[in-house]
């Protein structure tokens, strides 16, 4: 009896320290699964346009940026993203009468990209260092073209352009964008504690259906009409494209 009496005196305190183990187990895995994160990405963009947009819009490079909220346990997340895309800049030489003698210029067209997006990802709580997700956005497009022709500087006595009318124009337009995307995140460093960020090398690739916007384009042939240069039209296409996206990822908790 004595023994007894001593063996469980002895094993109390084993069994109330085992049981505040699991317990402070449980509550961290608790406020685990119940914290909030953000997280946000940093990427290099490429945007090809496809379907009718191709032959209309040039390919454009540049860079975006998108940040997510969202609760560790629960495979979805909400944000926003923008991106920016340096489409193209075309030159061609033009001689233009000035009233005296045929002088060179240099007719430039030049067209960038803005996009914005509201964004649901939808990705799995995997315990793996490669990590897929896909999105689903809503957004806008703003395609602007700017147009201008310049005197050759290589003519000391070349006069300006002020006779010409129209000698710079600008043409930009809004639309709605939607789409979706797929990608991965590859993990670079991801601590034992949950607090330090976590870093990945993260890889997309988003289908984006734009509606069609209105642009300049410069003419083949171009004509002076009482001094007008008529030498850029307006055209419309839509602003469909697929965008190939590689940067840096960082969730904090």
């Amino acid at each position: 009896m004595e023994r007894t009496i001593l063996m469980l005196v002895l094993l109390f305190p084993v069994l109330v320290f085992a049981q505040e183990e699991e317990q402070v187990y449980e509550t961290d895995e608790s406020e685990k699964l119940n914290a909030y994160f953000v997280e946000s990405s940093l990427h290099f963009s490429m945007g090809l346009p496809i379907n009718q947009s191709k032959g209309s819009m040039e390919s454009g490079f540049g860079l975006g940026l998108n940040a997510l909220l969202g609760k560790d346990g629960f495979p979805l997340s909400g944000g926003f993203d923008f991106g920016f895309h340096w489409h193209s800049q075309v030159n061609a030489d033009a001689y233009f009468w000035n009233g005296y003698f045929d002088e060179l210029h240099d007719l430039k067209t030049t067209s960038y990209s803005i996009t914005g997006d509201i964004l649901i990802r939808g990705e799995p709580d995997l315990d793996f260092p490669v990590r897929p997700y896909a999105d689903l956005f809503i957004g806008f497009n703003r395609l602007v073209t700017w147009s201008s022709i310049e005197g050759d500087s290589d003519y000391e006595d070349d006069p300006d352009l002020d006779n010409f009318d129209e000698t710079y124009r600008e043409q930009g337009d809004w639309t709605r964008a939607y789409g979706a995307a797929v990608g991965c995140k590859i993990s670079v460093y991801e601590s034992e504690y949950p607090d330090e960020p976590k870093v990945y090398v993260n890889l997309r690739v988003a289908y984006r259906k734009g509606g069609a916007a209105t642009y300049l384009a410069r003419m083949d042939d171009y004509t002076i009409i009482d001094n007008t240069v008529e030498a850029y039209e307006e055209r419309r296409s839509p602003t469909d494209m697929l965008m190939i996206q590689l940067g840096v990822n960082i969730k904090i908790q």
